[in-house]
């Protein structure tokens, strides 16, 4: 990695973990400069502006995710073609999401960016992100509406929202990130069971019931495509 590009990932790391702390209001140039431990001549060259610099911080964050998300759908579809079950979609947005989470030394400061930037307010950068990621929104929304037959398109994206898109058109949920994190806390607590909790609650699927028995078969069977992907 070149000296430039080692610079710039040192200022967007700042950024993020000054955007987790305080938001887009606590952010200025020269606060970011100081936790970066570069001058401020050298913030200004490689992004210009603080808008940018967000807007960067907040591509470098979410579009990993985003990325994974598609690789998933495209899985599930490539299986199931048109017998996909809400568990494929909500599997695509979460097991993402957790991975992220557990896999970096930087698990903690990454969920508190997450929670912020699910709950972010500035019309630009919501502006923004919705333009960017619009795309993916509409895919999920289709595929979702579709799995939830026969159930009306407004009430199966009324379920979709409880998990996903507080950032128009990204793939990033306050209400996911919070109980994700509640079942992460109990370590005995796997990613086959958080997807029964996540997939039972959206289908309303009763513990215990043949339609329990089918969801969780799914569930092995997406954890195993996921593991074989490496994704």
């Amino acid at each position: 990695m070149s000296s430039a590009s080692e610079t710039a990932d040192k200022i967007l790391d700042a950024t993020e973990q000054v955007y987790a702390s305080q938001g887009v209001e606590g952010l200025t140039l020269r606060l970011i400069a100081e936790h970066a431990g570069v001058n401020l001549a050298s913030t200004n060259y490689h992004f210009g502006s603080k808008t940018t610099l967000i807007l960067e911080m907040l591509h470098r964050r979410l579009q990993p995710l985003n990325l994974a998300s598609m690789q998933l759908l495209d899985q599930y579809e490539f299986v199931y073609g048109d017998k996909i079950r809400p568990i494929h979609v909500v599997s695509s947005i979460i097991l993402p999401i957790i991975g992220t989470i557990s896999s970096s030394l930087r698990g903690a400061l990454i969920k508190a960016s997450l929670l912020r930037m699910s709950s972010e307010t500035a019309p630009v950068l919501r502006t923004a992100m919705s333009q960017k990621f619009r795309k993916t929104c509409l895919r999920v929304d289709q595929l979702f509406c579709e799995s939830f037959l026969p159930l009306s398109n407004i009430e199966a994206r009324r379920r979709l929202h409880i998990f996903s898109n507080a950032i128009p058109g990204t793939l990033c949920n306050s209400n996911t990130l919070v109980l994700l994190e509640d079942l992460m806390k109990d370590t005995d607590t796997n990613r086959q069971e958080i997807l029964l909790w996540f997939g039972g609650t959206l289908e309303r699927t009763r513990f215990g019931s043949e339609e329990y028995v089918l969801l969780k078969s799914d569930i092995a069977k997406i954890l195993s495509m996921q593991h074989t992907s490496g994704l």
